[in-house]
């Protein structure tokens, strides 16, 4: 926290403004002279009323994190079709559901395949629920390899069956370990490995990344119901209560 947000909270508190509308008039940076008077009035307050400094800043994070939220919402609005539409992304449970629950994954994230559980269960529950999966393997080569080979499996419409495999392994996955699951589930190796490379599987993983960088994605899974983003895999319950909330939404909007 640098002295000018400090200065910056302390006066907004002080004259009931907001903390970040005071920021905004503030942006450019304090004269020497503008410094000192600062600190002169600042060390005067905080010897008068110790209490507001923590009050001030208390005050300016909250509405930071406020703002942060509004943007992130306007992002998720501004990127709809990238997030939904995308012909690149897989697509689980209903197709034309009336609400779209949007994962950023990586096959060797623990917290993915725990996720992946209480998603499947929302989709049993839901039938009108619709997943579009991104590929988001930041974990590392062997993540991008992987993903890779499943992404290669929707050409033989096997795409599901073989992500449920993935999801269901455990330890870190490697591009051979995951051929190898492939096999098992009886899909063409031939045809699986001359689309690992192809434009639509290259694709699909690079507008993923450009989508996450976007919506400032910096970890798996993440998670879009509606306009929120969860940077954490939500449980069951709360997976149900967003997209009910999602679907009232629509439906007050109609």
């Amino acid at each position: 926290m640098t002295f000018k947000y400090i200065a910056t909270s302390i006066f907004a508190l002080a004259t009931g403004l907001s903390v970040t509308s005071f920021a905004d008039v503030s942006d450019k940076p304090f004269t020497k002279s503008q410094i000192k008077i600062v600190e002169e009035i600042v060390r005067d307050m905080i010897k008068k009323e110790p209490a507001m400094i923590g009050e001030a800043l208390n005050k300016f994070i909250a509405e930071q994190k406020a703002a942060e939220k509004v943007k992130a919402q306007q992002a998720i609005v501004d990127n709809k079709a990238a997030l939904t539409t995308d012909p690149t992304s897989p697509v689980l449970g209903n197709k034309d559901g009336d609400v779209t629950l949007v994962e950023f994954f990586d096959y060797n994230c623990p917290y993915c395949r725990r996720f992946h559980a209480n998603m499947k269960k929302a989709m049993e529950k839901d039938t009108d629920l619709r997943v579009v999966l991104k590929p988001y393997p930041i974990l590392g080569p062997d993540s991008i390899k992987v993903m890779q080979v499943a992404l290669a499996a929707r050409a033989q419409g096997k795409f599901e069956e073989l992500h449920n495999a993935l999801m269901a392994a455990e330890g870190k996955l490697t591009e051979e370990q995951a051929y190898d699951i492939a096999k098992g589930l009886k899909l063409d190796m031939t045809k699986l490995k001359a689309a690992f490379k192809s434009k639509d599987v290259l694709m699909s993983v690079e507008k993923s990344f450009l989508l996450g960088r976007a919506l400032k994605v910096g970890g798996v899974p993440a998670i879009i119901i509606g306009d929120t983003l969860l940077p954490e895999a939500p449980s069951l319950d709360k997976i149900q209560f967003l997209v009910s909330e999602a679907r009232q939404k629509t439906a007050d909007s109609e």
